[in-house]
């Protein structure tokens, strides 16, 4: 449709230039406006005629400018000479205005050579023709068709169906990774209540069974301690090498064999993350090299180059040689195509992850190790906050902890004692068996 416009355009230029042209040539030959007469002389004749009218005036007009200017001759000659009747006398040439009448020996000659090609009027005629035709009958049509062929290969999809079967199986994935993600966010949204329901637990346990997490030497088994010793009764601390193994120091920043599970499987969880971590690195890393390699020595550059030109040449000084240079000019044209593209664009070279990226991932892993240990003393806090709200509990398993802890101590003393007076006796007759025998 733009081609049609475009050629429908050029059509008008054309025409108004000739029309122009056209005036110029009226005007110049002495036409107020061109118009094609209905009688019988044909244009060749208007313009000879008119153009010997045209000599005439222009010899009229040059008389008339002549006299013209004796007149204002005499004018000035008279006022330059006041004196009324000497200034006639001196100024009598300027009444020779009849001199100017030798210019009329130049409409013969100008009749003589006419400035009118004999063949003028009908080349005219059929080129105002043409023009008014080719303004008004001329009608484009431009139908550009592309053929495009495709490579047909086994099992391929065309261009349209492949890009619709790709975007269909990427809307596809996408709509599946957003449901598992909104899954995943609903689960971990009720992660709080793992918190609550251990938290009841832990609390059940401590209120129910007394041998629950009941392993910590807190102030008021040190208190116990303190006034059994004043009134001179059995007391525990300090421990004992053997015992301390058995107690957790609140303060203490040891890790009890108990809790050393918990250190354990956290541990485990971070040599997992940290695995996982260095296995994606490393995927990472290695896919930066390919896809460096494929973008470096896949680039293709091409270059379109084209040109056309259009010139029609009229040769010849003439009217009509003018005339038709004028016109024929307005189909010249030229243009030219000069086109560098590459797909550089496609193939553009791939980022590599940044040292921040190493950083963070280390930076994490290693929060992961210290929330992993730090976990053990958090979980001490769990008696604290316990004994806070239940102080009456807390002192019963106290008390129940220290005398356990005082009975453990007095049996283990007997059994020492029992087993060292049995030593003692078997030693005794071993010896005396010993005897015996040197004896025999």
């Amino acid at each position: 449709m733009d081609d049609k416009d475009e050629f429908e355009s050029e059509t008008l230029i054309v025409n108004e230039k000739f029309q122009s042209i056209r005036d110029e040539i009226v005007l110049q030959y002495g036409y107020d406006r061109f118009e094609p007469s209905g009688r019988a002389n044909s244009t060749q004749d208007q313009f000879a005629a008119k153009t010997v009218l045209q000599c005439d005036r222009v010899v009229n007009q040059g008389i008339q400018r002549c006299a013209d200017w004796f007149s204002s001759r005499w004018e000035a000659c008279l006022e330059a000479i006041p004196v009324p009747v000497i200034n006639h006398i001196l100024c009598i040439p300027m009444k020779f205005h009849f001199l100017c009448d030798v210019m009329r020996v130049m409409t013969p000659w100008c009749r003589e050579h006419i400035p009118v090609e004999g063949n003028f009027g009908q080349l005219f005629d059929q080129l105002n023709s043409s023009v008014e035709q080719l303004s008004r009958e001329f009608i484009t049509e431009l139908s550009v068709q592309e053929h495009e062929e495709q490579a047909v290969l086994d099992g391929a999809l065309p261009a349209d169906n492949f890009t619709q079967a790709v975007k269909r199986s990427f809307n596809d994935l996408t709509a599946a990774m957003e449901q598992v993600f909104n899954v995943l966010q609903l689960l971990l949204s009720f992660t709080f209540i793992t918190m609550f329901t251990q938290a009841i637990g832990y609390l059940r346990s401590y209120m129910r069974d007394v041998n629950f997490d009941n392993t910590y030497i807190t102030t008021y088994f040190r208190q116990i301690d303190a006034r059994r010793r004043r009134a001179g009764k059995r007391f525990l601390l300090p421990l004992k090498k053997s015992e301390k193994k058995e107690f957790i120091y609140p303060w203490s920043l040891k890790i009890h064999a108990e809790e050393l599970q918990q250190v354990t499987s956290g541990l485990f969880q971070v040599m997992f993350v940290s695995l996982l971590s260095v296995i994606l690195l490393a995927v990472d890393f290695s896919l930066f090299h390919v896809l460096d390699i494929v973008s470096r020595h896949t680039i293709s550059q091409f270059n379109l180059t084209s040109s056309h030109q259009v010139d029609f040449r009229v040769d010849g000084d003439t009217i009509m040689g003018r005339l038709l240079r004028t016109m024929v000019s307005a189909f010249n044209s030229s243009s030219s195509l000069d086109v560098t593209s590459d797909n550089s664009v496609c193939v553009s070279p791939p980022s590599a992850v940044s040292s921040d990226v190493y950083i963070s991932c280390a930076c994490c892993v290693a929060l992961l190790l210290l929330f992993s240990c730090l976990q053990v003393y958090s979980n001490r806090l769990r008696r604290v906050i316990a004994a806070f709200y239940h102080p009456k509990r807390e002192k019963k398993r106290v008390l129940f902890l220290y005398n356990l802890q005082i009975q453990r101590r007095i049996s283990s003393a007997d059994s020492k004692h029992t087993t060292s007076r049995g030593q003692k006796r078997r030693t005794v007759f071993q010896q005396l068996v010993r005897c015996w025998r040197r004896l025999c």
